[in-house]
């Protein structure tokens, strides 16, 4: 994933899928609310899991910046 694509830069479905499909297993919801775009987790797999989980925040948090 590309997370240095400009802010509001749309990201296609099939690089959704794949940000979705690299999430630890023990991702249980992705949200968003006033505040950005948010994941409950369960916080296993050390440096490695955080390392995926900001990945996919930050990417996702550029599609949370088109509204």
């Amino acid at each position: 994933a590309d997370i240095h694509a400009p802010k509001g830069a749309p990201i296609s479905a099939e690089t959704l899928a794949k940000l979705v499909a690299d999430l630890p297993q023990d991702v249980d919801v992705i949200f968003t609310d006033e505040q950005g775009v948010g994941v409950c987790w369960r916080e296993r797999g050390g440096a490695e899991a955080f390392s995926r989980v900001d990945e996919a925040l930050r990417m996702l948090s550029r599609i949370n910046e088109i509204n």
